[in-house]
């Protein structure tokens, strides 16, 4: 079971997680944006290790190993639900975005994953550390929560092509949201990480732009008719960035921000 605790004996392989939300595409948090997790406890203690706390939480991590022809892992994290959401930091920063995007469901796109196995608790007999960055929410039921991973910069094996691919369809601009109380959109400032989305006339214009124009979409890139604009969301991808700057394919330079790789635009 996820929710077991797994204690310490003393030739024990500790697991440890850190997650980073500070690169979320949906919000940028405020406060501790870093979480660290274990599924190991040092008897009843959370773990200590390199002067960092590892609060318990029940997870399970699958598919992190790399095939023998090259192919890169895809693997995903499956938590306690209850016990994720208990966790002080984690409930705060799902709390901040939940309110801010006015949703229930919190995502995760973007947030930094470093899992660190250690021998015994000792900094010289750490095993391995992988690096990788959670691309998407896979499920959410009464009892789990569970994401799926990219490969990110520091994974061993990765190059450039493999990075330009994964993160071709990542951005971490903030969209507009509707607001109930106002029954209008708010914006962010394009010069705090807001999206500039528009109509522009020219390439790369984006500072003459005044407002967002008057297209809507759902998360899914699906137009909406006006009296649903309360439903209007971005996918966060390259293809929605097309579809609201540049429908046409006319050559207009999208305001697409990178996560990773600062080269690569593209579409599905």
């Amino acid at each position: 079971m996820i929710t077991d605790a797994q204690d310490l004996d003393s030739n024990s392989v500790t697991t440890l997680l850190t997650i980073d939300f500070s690169t979320c595409v949906a919000f940028t948090p405020t406060g501790t944006t870093t979480i660290r997790l274990s599924p190991n406890r040092n008897g009843t203690s959370n773990i200590v290790y390199d002067g960092n706390t590892y609060e318990y939480v029940g997870f399970e991590a699958q598919g992190f190993r790399s095939e023998i022809n090259g192919q890169l892992p895809a693997p995903t994290i499956t938590f306690d639900k209850a016990g994720l959401q208990s966790n002080a930091n984690y409930f705060a920063i799902w709390t901040q975005y939940t309110n801010a995007n006015n949703e229930l469901y919190f995502d995760p796109r973007g947030a930094n994953i470093t899992l660190t196995r250690v021998f015994n608790l000792s900094t010289s007999q750490e095993l391995n550390t992988q690096e990788y960055v959670v691309s998407q929410s896979n499920r959410v039921t009464n009892s789990i929560i569970e994401w799926q991973l990219a490969v990110s910069l520091g994974a061993d094996r990765a190059n450039n092509e493999s990075i330009s691919s994964l993160a071709v369809n990542r951005c971490k601009l903030r969209y507009r949201r509707w607001n109930t109380a106002t029954n209008s959109f708010d914006y962010t400032p394009e010069k705090d990480g807001g999206c500039p989305y528009g109509n522009p006339t020219t390439i790369s214009n984006w500072a003459a732009v005044p407002d967002f124009g008057n297209k809507y979409f759902t998360d899914q890139d699906a137009e909406l008719l006006p009296a649903n604009k309360n439903l209007d969301k971005c996918s966060y991808s390259a293809l929605g960035c097309q579809k609201r700057f540049d429908p046409a394919e006319n050559g207009l330079a999208l305001p697409f921000v990178m996560l990773y790789s600062p080269n690569t635009i593209g579409k599905k």
